[in-house]
């Protein structure tokens, strides 16, 4: 019965793992090692910046860019970063509700009038893979 278990287990994750591409994230310029990276990942308008379908919780690389990796389906998809100073796991914010701790978002989407909508983030991960590239902003 466990074997049985094991195996379809296997198949199940085999099947999940077909089709999807490699998605690589670099981020630069978080302004020190302490704290974690915070990347949140989308895939619709609708959940943006409320339900990221997956999230990566990175140290800061104490030399070079951070990177992190996902395995995705070909399709849209959209990228908030945050340099989570104080590894409480969220983003803090300050008067106005302004971000206090240095954010970035895929195609550089600039964040100076609050956050941008999901158009301005999209980007696509074709067959093969993509590789992104955000730089925080410190506010």
């Amino acid at each position: 019965m466990v074997r049985l278990l094991l195996l379809t287990a296997a198949i199940g994750l085999g099947a999940h793992c077909a089709g999807s591409e490699p998605l690589t994230v670099s981020i630069t310029g978080a302004p020190h090692t302490r704290g974690q990276l915070v990347i949140s990942l989308f895939d619709h308008p609708g959940i943006w910046l409320i339900a990221p379908i997956e999230t990566r919780q990175v140290p800061v690389a104490a030399t070079g860019p951070t990177s992190a990796h996902f395995d995705v389906p070909a399709g849209q998809y959209g990228l908030a970063v945050f340099h989570d100073a104080n590894a409480d796991g969220r983003l803090n914010t300050g008067m106005l509700s302004r971000p206090v701790e240095a954010v970035g978002f895929s195609n550089a989407a600039s964040a100076l009038f609050g956050p941008p909508d999901f158009a301005k983030s999209r980007f696509t991960v074709t067959p093969g893979g993509a590789r992104i590239d955000i730089a925080l902003t410190k506010p």
